[in-house]
């Protein structure tokens, strides 16, 4: 698991550096206001309690993600869907100049709510 500070490729950020064509395992890391629990009016008059599924879009410049998409609901035995994803850096010939690549990942709730987060990479040739 890597940890990327926020930000821009070229904004002043230092990036996390790594060799072309290494993996990456890339994880969100949730505060405890990620997921906000929610009552919602049941049509017999009552009430009823949620937590927030969430999901990520996950987006580069350059190189690839075992999945562009993750999290969400629950799966068949009621475990949350992974939020987790690997990024795999493009090889050296597929760079531009800088060799910076520009993430973003882009956290979705159910209820309409987005956050996005930038994220700089700079691979090594």
């Amino acid at each position: 698991t890597t940890s990327l500070p926020q930000g821009l490729c070229g904004d002043g950020t230092f990036p996390v550096e790594t060799p072309a064509t290494t993996q990456l395992r890339l994880e969100p890391i949730e505060t405890p206001a990620t997921r906000e629990t929610y009552t919602v009016p049941t049509i017999d008059g009552s009430t009823r309690t949620f937590t927030e599924a969430v999901t990520y879009q996950w987006l580069a410049t350059a190189g690839k993600f075992s999945s562009a998409d993750t999290g969400g609901g629950h799966d068949a035995f009621g475990n949350l869907m992974p939020v987790h994803t690997v990024w795999t850096a493009p090889d050296a010939k597929d760079l531009d100049a800088s060799g910076d690549v520009q993430m973003w990942i882009i956290q979705r709730d159910e209820r309409l709510g987005v956050a996005v987060y930038p994220a700089c990479v700079h691979v090594t040739r």
